[in-house]
């Protein structure tokens, strides 16, 4: 007997909690505010606990609404949903039925989107609740289901997005896992990442689980269901969510030119600051820094409502995050926002040529120039520049400012090795051919590996250009310089490493 009514009970009780699985019960009080009662009052403030009333009070609102602005409303199931308690009318209209129990599940509530909670009989929260969905669904389909569609269509534009696949970009063809082992790589690349990197940017360990899936940048990766700080319930304000990952991860003051490789440079190059700065030169910014306060979603987040007519024009969200030209119209009216080009007043193209330049310069530099710091600057900026990916519609001015400073810093010089023969002494030698036009070469000597400075002045002392600026290992090399662009007249070189110093005259003639 004892068994048959322990049997019984164990049924009973799972007949419970099965059924309770698929019964909406609300969030009001006492559901899920008695235990949650900070993040229902957080919610409260978003569209989201008004969904139903906003809605309403439009005239376009209608009965097809009411499943994405309400709980569960699904008509094949009884299971305590919104559409239980409303009637379809004429066309699009519907009448509540039951006001108190639509009220109850009305508003885009808790268990829209962590599915029903309620027990049996609909009166209270089924107690085994918290074991259902213990990990949480940053899935872009959760939103999906209702952020679609030719009114709203944010899913389907981001489906579009390189959002849609931050997983796997990084690492063309290559494995997941990569990233989801690295808390630096998942920081920018999963939503379960990004959510912690807010907060903080020591990562755990395992930010996804190992052998996990994890998931791309979505909406939630963005978007706090649950709170409303900042403008469309953005996890950061929207002046800085972007730049959280779109940046070079070093300290802009004081960026070092070692030949690493830069990525990323858009928020740093926006606010113009982060490129090698050569002294003398000027390095302000365009207006797009001032004025364009929303930055980065001014242009990639730019979205265009819903047209009517036959054939009717969908809205556009801006969650493609391409840039979209309506949005340069308001400040250049002079935009041709029809097309698809960006090279507004041939920006891009001149930019581009600055950069062909430069790389032209970098191309013929030697293997012993590659490691000099003159190449090593020029090299950032060219890198740099290349990096933002604009080609000078984020910032003209400072990119073009960081492109013709590195170039005319940069002279390749040909620094080659003449001889395997190890010298005795240090020496520099007297140019050949002087006089010169336009070129001329110096060969110098060092008897033991050490850093090696050649640098020519003009006859008053003006620093014109680094020729030799190194470690190398002992030997006897030879410097190339070309003058072409210098005026004739005397000129000085001078040659400084850990142990010599020595100091010569040149003659250039045009």
């Amino acid at each position: 007997m004892k068994k048959f009514l322990y049997s019984l009970f164990i049924l009973l009780t799972l007949s419970t909690i099965i059924s309770a699985q698929n019964f909406y019960i609300g969030s009001g009080n006492p559901t899920c505010t008695a235990c949650h009662s900070g993040v229902l009052t957080s919610w409260a403030a978003t569209k989201h606990a008004t969904a139903q009333a906003d809605g309403a009070a439009s005239a376009f609102y209608g009965y097809s609404c009411l499943k994405c602005h309400n709980v569960g409303f699904d008509e094949t199931v009884v299971n305590g949903g919104a559409d239980e308690y409303v009637a379809k009318g004429d066309g699009n209209t519907y009448t509540i039925t039951d006001e108190a129990n639509f009220n109850r599940v009305a508003n885009v509530q808790c268990e829209a989107c962590h599915g029903p909670k309620g027990n049996a009989t609909g009166t209270s929260v089924d107690f085994l609740h918290a074991s259902d969905n213990t990990t949480p669904d940053y899935s872009a389909e959760l939103c999906g289901k209702c952020h679609t569609d030719d009114h709203h269509p944010t899913f389907d534009n981001w489906k579009e997005s390189k959002h849609a696949v931050s997983k796997f970009t990084s690492i063309p063809g290559g494995s997941f896992n990569f990233i989801a082992s690295d808390p630096n790589c998942a920081a920018c690349h999963t939503a379960e990442g990004f959510i912690q990197f807010i907060e903080s940017s020591d990562l755990e360990p395992h930010v996804v689980a190992p052998g996990a899936e994890g998931s791309d940048i979505t909406c939630t990766a963005c978007h706090d269901p649950h709170e409303n700080v900042n403008k469309a319930q953005l996890r950061l304000p929207v002046d800085q969510i972007c730049a959280k990952c779109h940046n070079p991860e070093y300290n802009p003051d004081s960026p070092t030119p070692d030949g690493s490789a830069l990525h990323h440079t858009t928020a740093y190059m926006f606010e113009g600051k982060g490129g090698y700065e050569y002294p003398g030169y000027d390095y302000s910014s365009s207006l797009h820094t001032v004025v364009v306060t929303e930055k980065c979603a001014t242009c990639h987040v730019h979205s265009t409502p819903y047209v009517g007519g036959d054939p009717a024009i969908p809205a556009f969200t801006g969650h493609t995050f391409e840039a979209h030209g309506e949005s340069c119209v308001p400040c250049h009216s002079d935009f041709d926002n029809t097309s698809e080009s960006f090279d507004y007043r041939g920006i891009q193209t001149s930019i581009k040529g600055l950069i062909e330049t430069l790389s032209t310069k970098l191309a013929s530099a030697s293997s012993e120039d590659s490691t000099t710091e003159a190449f090593l600057r020029a090299k950032f900026n060219h890198d740099y520049v290349e990096a933002d990916g604009s080609y000078g519609i984020h910032n003209t001015k400072y990119a073009k400012a960081l492109l013709e400073s590195a170039i005319a810093n940069f002279t390749p010089t040909s620094v080659e090795k003449t001889s395997g023969q190890l010298p005795n002494e240090y020496q520099i030698k007297q140019n050949y051919p002087n006089p010169f036009n336009p070129s001329t070469t110096i060969e110098f000597s060092i008897p033991e590996a050490t850093n090696v400075k050649v640098t020519v002045y003009d006859a008053i002392g003006n620093e014109i250009v680094s020729l030799v600026n190194g470690n190398f290992s002992a030997g006897v090399y030879k410097a190339t310089w070309n003058a072409s662009n210098q005026a004739s007249g005397m000129y000085i070189y001078k040659i400084v490493t850990n142990n010599f110093v020595e100091t010569r005259k040149m003659l250039l003639i045009k």
